[in-house]
């Protein structure tokens, strides 16, 4: 069951069975950022890691779908940032979803040709 937390300009669904017990104010929306968005070309993904281990980013499409893996690596705590080409992706809707030690976040992108 996904759940939707509207905080200001950001969205953040994620996933209710692995989120059980987590309170949305210990989710930090500083910690997955995409600009532009909506996009027609290149985003940048902006992130916080805030503990080392792995960290996997990828991009869903509205049916959950995994459409590319973008990251898939050991990160130190700190930030990082990535870009996201989208110039191959029909305009829709998509997710970018950030699994790190720290927690589990998605954000919402808009793609517009």
């Amino acid at each position: 069951a996904w759940t939707s937390y509207e905080g200001g300009i950001y969205s953040i669904w994620f996933d209710s069975y692995i989120a059980a017990g987590i309170s949305l104010d210990d989710i930090s929306l500083s910690t997955l950022l995409l600009s532009p968005n909506p996009s027609n070309g290149i985003a940048t993904l902006s992130y916080a890691v805030e503990r080392e281990g792995n960290v996997k980013i990828s991009l869903h499409d509205v049916t959950g779908r995994m459409v590319k893996g973008l990251l898939n690596e050991n990160k130190k705590a700190g930030r990082y940032s990535v870009n996201l080409n989208n110039k191959d992706l029909s305009s829709g809707v998509y997710f970018v979803h950030m699994e790190t030690p720290g927690g589990v976040y998605t954000r919402k992108m808009t793609v517009v040709k």
